[in-house]
């Protein structure tokens, strides 16, 4: 049997298609794997919290947001920035909850807020920790279908959606 040349030019197709059918079959394990977490845990990792709190909720953008909100008559959308910041402008039909809100506001919205009504939150914008340290506050009251703003408001308003100004709103 003849030896066959070797060289990188007659064997750069088959190592390219190896490694790029190494890289696709660990990205597919890596998804379907139950251990793995999701993308949302990157955002309680970044908050500073245990991975766990990552598992309970959603990240949805700005017009996801604004589609569930026309949909569901139950969703609400919390605004976890500050309050002058909410005063200043946010996003329409929103609620203020602060981070010194938290303690003080949550018990009196859980009968206002039924479980398993959707309720979507933003911070400031993508790198903003607020919304998901809300998070553990939200799932005490018994809220099982969360969601954050991937953007935040700065998001919301490159979309174009509606926003107002004005005094803080929500359940007291």
């Amino acid at each position: 049997m003849p030896r066959r040349p070797w060289g990188l030019r007659e064997d750069l197709p088959r190592l390219l298609a190896l490694v790029l059918g190494s890289l696709v079959l660990a990205l597919a394990l890596y998804a379907w794997h139950p251990l793995s977490p999701p993308l949302a845990v990157y955002g309680a990792r970044q908050a500073q919290l245990p991975a766990a709190v990552g598992r309970d909720f959603r990240y949805v953008t700005a017009r996801e947001a604004w589609d569930m909100l026309s949909r569901d008559r139950k969703a609400h959308l919390c605004d976890v920035r500050e309050p002058a910041d909410y005063l200043q402008s946010h996003a329409a039909g929103a609620w203020s909850l602060s981070k010194r809100e938290l303690r003080g506001v949550l018990p009196g919205w859980a009968h206002e807020i039924a479980p398993d009504s959707p309720c979507l939150l933003y911070a400031y914008g993508e790198n903003s920790p607020l919304a998901v340290k809300a998070i553990p506050h939200l799932k005490q009251l018994g809220l099982r279908h969360l969601y954050l703003i991937r953007g935040g408001f700065e998001e919301w308003q490159a979309e174009g959606l509606p926003t107002e100004t004005g005094p803080q709103k929500g359940p007291k």
